[in-house]
């Protein structure tokens, strides 16, 4: 079960007199629970739903169980970007990296922008540094455990619904990469969608059997490869012709997406960014309605 928040600590996270919460709650303005005692309770989703929504700011980010972001000075909370996460990825600083990915997305960044923004440019930077030598790649590594964990810690933001329509996919064979798969999956559960994460390195007969399996209204590929093979532009073109037969969309992300979209089937729908991902699961759930 979810920790539930007294009006007296939502008004310290964001800087409000108990009073006013509680007048925002009973007047609908935050969505809470009563206990049989009659208390008001704020989950964590309902507090930051209405952060985001009213344009307010988390002043105490430990209020709300986010105490990696208390780890940040006041400029570096205003300064922010994808500069600076570089930096702490880099000197291994983990709570200050947590705490920046974290005070990101809680002043009201979209998830599509800050997996499209700061984390895959700090990543990349990192990816061109450990290229330079190999003893380099332990600082990759440790960069994308630590922006995973700060990535999990948003989940529990996100209102997750069963019901809601399955997405199902991962990353290609040969792709090792975890981040932008577990990104994908944030930003569809963000959009109501159930996601079904299936990873790195997945065989595409594995995607192919939750298709057949589960019935999925979308399925999806991450390309992470900096080079376009036959195999990939093939083995993405079958699936998205498998996808077509059974009734659902196919979609690849990742690099090079142009290149690989000009030669592939017209069945895949090739987009660059988790933003253009965004507005695609936008109009899909609108024709589907």
């Amino acid at each position: 079960m979810n920790r539930t928040f007294s009006p007296q600590e939502i008004a310290a996270a964001i800087d409000a007199s108990e009073s006013s919460i509680k007048r925002w709650i009973d007047g609908g303005r935050i969505e809470a629970l009563k206990t049989q005692g009659g208390h008001r309770r704020v989950t964590l989703e309902s507090a930051i739903q209405f952060v985001r929504e009213s344009g307010r700011r988390i002043v105490q980010p430990g209020a709300l169980g986010f105490h990696d972001a208390d780890s940040l000075t006041e400029d570096e909370m205003e300064l922010g970007g994808a500069d600076l996460l570089y930096e702490l990825l880099l000197a291994g600083e983990e709570r200050r990296a947590r705490g920046l990915i974290l005070s990101i997305y809680l002043r009201g960044e979209s998830l599509a922008a800050l997996c499209d923004g700061p984390i895959r440019r700090a990543m990349e930077r990192i990816g061109e540094y450990a290229q330079r030598r190999i003893e380099n790649v332990r600082i990759e590594h440790q960069a994308t455990d630590i922006c995973m964990q700060a990535l999990n810690q948003l989940r529990v933001t996100i209102p997750f619904i069963d019901e809601g329509p399955l997405a199902i996919g991962g990353a290609i064979p040969g792709d090792p990469y975890f981040l932008p798969s577990l990104c994908v999956s944030l930003v569809l559960q963000s959009e109501g969608f159930h996601p079904i994460n299936l990873g790195p390195n997945t065989p595409y007969q594995s995607i192919r059997n939750g298709i057949d399996d589960r019935n999925p209204m979308l399925v999806w590929i991450s390309i992470s490869s900096d080079r376009v093979t036959r195999d990939i532009i093939e083995g993405a073109s079958e699936l998205a012709e498998y996808a077509h037969k059974r009734g659902c969309a196919a979609v690849a992300g990742g690099r090079n997406m142009e290149r690989i979209c000009k030669y592939a089937s017209n069945r895949l729908i090739c987009l660059s960014t988790l933003t253009e991902f965004t507005a695609f699961l936008r109009g899909l759930r609108t024709t589907e309605e």
